[in-house]
């Protein structure tokens, strides 16, 4: 299988990509296919203010790169599950609230 990397591309954007095959003067049908990269992560993740029952994190968005939500998910290191939450793209924090153990 014969590959080439391309580079330079912006994170988190759609790009379709075609290649034909060439002998002389002809071509062949063109195949192609259409990818997403990446997004790039956020950085710059911290905890803003920790109570009894929540927890508020803050993080600094990535820059240059296109999407359209945050996933933010909390796994406690005693087993216990949370559900997965989604938040706005716009946003730069995001408070955890009810934070009880769920069996």
């Amino acid at each position: 299988m014969t590959s080439y990397n391309i580079t330079g591309l912006t994170a988190g954007k759609e790009y379709t990509v075609t290649v034909t095959v060439v002998s002389g003067v002809e071509k062949s049908e063109p195949s192609d296919t259409t990818e997403n990269t990446k997004p790039e992560v956020v950085t710059d993740l911290m905890k803003n203010s920790v109570t009894t029952e929540s927890l508020e994190v803050k993080w600094t968005p990535p820059a240059g790169t296109v999407w359209d939500n945050y996933e933010i998910d909390l796994v406690p290191d005693d087993g216990g599950t949370y559900p997965k939450l989604t938040g706005d793209a716009t946003i730069t924090a995001y408070n955890l609230t009810g934070l009880t153990r769920q069996w």
